[in-house]
């Protein structure tokens, strides 16, 4: 009798794993929710296709939160506005005009840095043959010596 479980008994409970892990559960605590140890959870977690799934499941709910806070940037900037009216006192104004600067410099701080950062993953995903062929020749240089 086989030890190893029906595949689709396995893909649930890889499932399971990549769900308790993408909530940043411990080991112990997946490995008690799934019925099985933390060495075993530990292991499933680093098999690539389950640390692909907890990534993409990262990503959703990572997503999901950008858009909560989307939404309610919108309020913020009601917010910066209602305490910019003309009618508020001259303190109220400016505390919400240096709040509204400082935030906008930060988003703009931030995009920039997200497109450098972009800009520089490109230019190594262009670099990465060259990268390649240059360690091919090192160790071949080695293997000469």
């Amino acid at each position: 009798m086989s030890t190893t479980p029906h595949p689709k008994k396995a893909q649930v409970l890889d499932d399971l794993i990549a769900v308790c892990v993408s909530h940043g559960l411990t080991d112990e605590v997946t490995g008690e929710i799934v019925g099985t140890s933390s060495r075993t959870v530990r292991r499933r977690r680093n098999e690539p296709a389950i640390a692909e799934k907890v990534a993409e499941l990262v990503s959703q709910r990572v997503a999901a939160v950008e858009l909560e806070l989307s939404d309610l940037g919108s309020s913020a900037v009601r917010v910066f506005q209602e305490a910019m009216d003309p009618d508020n006192e001259m303190g109220h104004r400016l505390a919400g005009a240096n709040s509204t600067m400082r935030h906008l410099n930060a988003a703009r701080s931030t995009a920039d840095l997200e497109l450098r950062v972009e800009e520089l993953e490109a230019v190594l995903k262009r670099a990465e043959p060259a990268l390649a062929r240059l360690a091919e020749l090192e160790q071949a240089m080695g293997q000469d010596r």
